[in-house]
C-alpha cells in the first residue's frame, strides 16, 4: 500500500461458496493463507507505518451475532475464529495491527441480550447505532 494508506482487512461473517458447501466460515485456517499471501509474506514489498506510527494494514475482528443459522456460526466457532485470527496476526504479521470489535459486540448481547434485539434487523447483521460504535472503536485506533 502506499505511504499514508491504511487497509482494512476483515473476512469471516459470510460464506464462501465451492460448488454448493459452505466453505472457510470462520475458519482460520483457510483465512490465514489468503492473509499470508496478500499481506504478510516479508517478500512482499509495503508499508510498514502509518503516519502516527500505527501498522497501514489491519485486521477487524468479526462481530458476535444474535442467532447462527449454520453451525459455522455458533458462537464458539465465532469466538475461536476471532482468537485464533489474533494469535495468528501477532505471531506471523509483524506489519499488520488488529482492531477488536467483537469483544464490545460479545458484551452487548451478553449484558443487554433483551436490548441488543432492538439492534439488528435479522439477528446477524448489526444496525445503524452498532455499526456506528464499531467505526468508532476503529476511527479511536487510527487517532490515538
Amino acid at each position: 500500500s502506499s505511504p499514508g494508506t491504511i487497509v482494512f482487512y476483515s473476512v469471516g461473517n459470510h460464506p464462501l461458496y465451492r460448488g454448493r458447501k459452505r466453505y472457510g466460515v470462520h475458519n482460520a485456517s483457510h483465512t490465514t493463507p489468503v492473509l499470508y499471501k496478500n499481506y504478510c509474506n516479508p517478500k512482499i514489498k509495503k508499508t510498514n507505518t502509518f503516519t502516527n506510527g500505527l501498522k497501514n494494514v489491519q485486521w477487524i475482528s468479526t462481530h458476535r451475532r444474535l442467532f447462527g443459522y449454520f453451525p459455522d456460526e455458533s458462537d464458539t466457532r465465532i469466538k475461536q475464529f476471532n482468537t485464533d485470527m489474533k494469535t495468528y496476526i501477532q505471531h506471523n504479521c509483524p506489519t499488520m495491527g488488529y482492531i477488536d470489535v467483537y469483544n464490545m459486540t460479545d458484551a452487548l448481547v451478553t449484558d443487554r441480550y433483551n436490548e441488543s434485539l432492538t439492534m439488528t434487523y435479522d439477528r446477524v447483521h448489526w444496525g445503524y447505532n452498532v455499526n456506528l460504535l464499531k467505526t468508532s472503536m476503529i476511527l479511536n485506533k487510527i487517532l490515538l
